[in-house]
């Protein structure tokens, strides 16, 4: 078993930009990118009106170093007992 705490996100961070048919949430944190795209990262977000095909925009940087991104919300779920939100970042082709 690890000691290492897997970062989760501060629901602080996470302010509504833009309502509509798919919203777009804006999203800062001082975690890396590559803590933000870790499984169930945004589970905390999954009571707080984040929907399926949402988008968020994520300024991340730990040290000053800003990385961006933009992540779409593939699944929801709130039933069962259990939260999960599932995230996939956007690529341009």
């Amino acid at each position: 078993m690890s000691d290492m705490k897997v970062p989760t996100m501060d629901i602080y961070g996470l302010s509504l930009a833009i309502q509509a048919t798919w919203n777009v949430f804006l999203y800062k944190t001082s975690h890396s990118l590559e803590d933000v795209l870790v499984p169930g990262y945004f589970n905390q977000a999954a009571t707080n009106s984040v929907r399926r095909l949402d988008r968020i925009e994520v300024a991340a940087g730990p040290d000053g170093e800003p990385e961006f991104a933009t992540l779409v919300v593939c699944s929801v779920t709130t039933k069962g007992g259990g939260k999960s939100v599932e995230v996939s970042r956007l690529e341009r082709r």
